[in-house]
């Protein structure tokens, strides 16, 4: 774990943070085609967050990383494919679905606005940590970006019990 490497997390806190069979999988290798449980990400994603001078910023930078590194596996080619004119309506319904394969729960729907924008709704969302809110938010925005051939911006707005997460991008 690099923050304990460079001395950004003593060990006393990075193990205050984490359950012992969660610094166990830190310590190891972590696989991306495993399943991990949403409240263990959400406790990873705060500790890594934590260690950075702007949590909520690098977190969305995180996202963006990881569906960088999703386009360059090539895994999603029907990203890559813009011959369609109505493309978000598209790469929202894809996006949708890959939510599934992503989380155990929340209920995503795609809420299709015009050409330049779109709303994605998150269902059943009380599991869903800021953490992993913020991180996702990043990961959607670079796909959209992607997908769209021009920057998105995307925001996210939650409902006071927390069981209700909108997505909305605009580019």
């Amino acid at each position: 774990f690099e923050a304990l490497e460079n001395g950004a997390m003593s060990r006393a806190d990075f193990e205050a943070q984490l359950k012992p069979d969660e610094i166990e999988l830190v310590e190891g290798e972590i696989a991306i085609s495993s399943w991990y449980s949403i409240e263990t990400y959400g406790r990873m994603l705060k500790l890594l967050g934590g260690t950075s001078s702007n949590p909520s910023e690098w977190l969305i930078e995180s996202g963006r990383r990881s569906a960088r590194r999703v386009i360059d596996l090539g895994i999603y080619a029907q990203l890559e494919d813009l011959t369609e004119a109505n493309w978000e309506n598209r790469i929202g319904r894809i996006l949708v679905t890959l939510s599934a394969g992503f989380f155990s729960c929340g209920r995503w729907q795609w809420q299709g606005m015009d050409a330049n924008s779109f709303e994605i709704e998150v269902l059943d969302a009380h599991d869903y940590s800021l953490e992993l809110v913020l991180r996702t938010q990043g990961f959607v925005e670079m796909l959209a970006t992607r997908a769209a051939g021009h920057p998105v911006a995307l925001s996210h707005e939650r409902s006071p019990d927390g069981g209700r997460i909108l997505y909305r991008a605009a580019g």
